[in-house]
């Protein structure tokens, strides 16, 4: 996955999740990091966290396109 802010408005435009935000947090210094207990280990990639209400139901590290359906199942199961 890209790391760049277009690329996650095209992510948002390809999956028509006009009403999901994405967010990008740049460094590992991030001050609110360890709040949402983000590994900062250079091996992960990418941290997807699906939530509702300040809750979180899923997590995905190192998120790949081929987790697609288990990603979108995640955000349904949020959205009803």
């Amino acid at each position: 996955m890209q790391d760049t802010p277009e690329h996650l408005k095209e992510l948002n435009k390809t999956e028509k999740a006009d009403n999901i935000g994405l967010a990008l947090l740049k460094g590992t210094q991030d001050e609110s990091l360890p709040g949402y207990k983000i590994n900062t280990d250079p091996a992960v990639k990418n941290t997807v966290i699906v939530y509702k209400d300040r809750t979180t139901s899923a997590v995905f590290v190192n998120w790949t396109p081929k987790e697609a359906d288990r990603l979108k199942a995640a955000i349904a199961d949020v959205t009803r």
